[in-house]
C-alpha cells in the first residue's frame, strides 16, 4: 500500500489491484533483461549501475557511459 498527501494534508491510502497475467509476464521479462544486462557490466561498475530498476533505463545509461556501436 502506498500513502500519499495533498496540499491540504489529506493522506489517501493506494492498494493496488491484482496484476494481469500481460503485467506479470511484462515484468518477467523486465527483470531478465535488467539481469542480462547487468551480468554484462564489469564489476567495478555494478554499484553505479545497480540504481536503475528498469531495464530501458539501465540500458540508456550503459549506452550512455560506455558508448556504442552503429547497432545500438
Amino acid at each position: 500500500a502506498k500513502t500519499t498527501k495533498d496540499d491540504v494534508g489529506t493522506s489517501t491510502t493506494l492498494i493496488p489491484g491484482l496484476a494481469t497475467i500481460e503485467e506479470k509476464a511484462k515484468k518477467k521479462n523486465d527483470v531478465k533483461a535488467r539481469s542480462m544486462l547487468l551480468m554484462a557490466v564489469p564489476n567495478e561498475h555494478l554499484m553505479t549501475f545497480n540504481q536503475y530498476k528498469d531495464a530501458k533505463t539501465l540500458f540508456d545509461e550503459i549506452v550512455t557511459r560506455f558508448g556504442g556501436n552503429e547497432a545500438t
